[in-house]
């Protein structure tokens, strides 16, 4: 079954807080995994409270507190520097955001550690996408566009990778639009990524396409509900009904 990642990214907007409340709401909802994201160093500045970085020791705690609710801890990174250290901690998955996809240092050193590595292909072109995935092992490519139009999200390319690069697609949402989602579940992908967001908190860098945390219960529910619709693809006869006239 599809796992549904909700990602907390930045929208935890400095806050150890914060940060700790959205993880305890998110996996009393039912998720199958949560990720941070660590940006490269020059990205944080004090001026702005989204780009204050969280320490290593929360994110320790955090994966313990994620593990101990027998769900998978995840880490989208740009900087290579702490990789080593947050593999130490018990990252599950790693996830590279779409800029990275042709970095070559940053992507070989997530190898080196073993774990999975979810690749966004967000800016990327169909003919880079083949180039790079077969230069990697052990990678689950994340179909994403980085627009919140509706008439951009461009389903359809999910299974043009799958078929092109012979290798898992999941999916991430950026639309504004969330009703693409229960779209989304029916491609059948290795996963679904969606950013959250707590209510009435301003100044968010994933705000429009995020889902308010409250909501994420009825959702995971209803697109594991919807997914069942799928079925097995096998068609076998079956006795009429007693509700059918006939």
């Amino acid at each position: 079954m599809t796992q549904l990642i909700a990602e907390i990214g930045l929208n935890h907007n400095g806050s150890e807080e914060h940060a700790q409340r959205m993880l305890e709401n998110l996996l009393a909802a039912g998720i199958d995994a949560v990720t941070f994201q660590i940006r490269e160093p020059e990205f944080y500045t004090a001026a702005a409270p989204p780009r204050r970085r969280l320490s290593e020791d929360f994110y320790r705690k955090a994966a313990k507190t994620v593990h101990e609710a027998g769900r998978l801890f995840g880490i989208a990174i740009c900087d290579e520097s702490v990789i080593h250290s947050f593999n130490a901690i018990g990252v599950d998955f790693w996830k590279t955001l779409s800029w990275d996809f042709k970095n070559y240092s940053i992507n070989k050193q997530l190898q080196a550690t073993g774990k999975l590595v979810f690749m966004s292909t967000g800016i990327s072109g169909m003919e880079d996408i083949v180039e790079i995935s077969s230069v990697w092992k052990n990678i689950v490519l994340i179909h994403t566009q980085l627009s919140q139009k509706i008439e951009d999200v461009n389903l359809k390319a999910v299974d043009t990778i799958r078929h092109r690069t012979n290798l898992p697609v999941a999916f991430g949402l950026h639309c504004s639009n969330h009703e693409v989602l229960k779209l989304a579940v029916g491609l059948e992908t290795r996963a679904i990524f969606f950013y959250v967001k707590e209510e009435g908190v301003g100044g968010l860098l994933d705000d429009e396409h995020a889902i308010f945390v409250h909501d994420v219960k009825d959702l995971t529910e209803s697109l594991r509900i919807l997914s069942t619709a799928m079925g097995t693809g096998q068609k076998t006869a079956m006795d009429v009904p007693n509700w059918v006239v006939h």
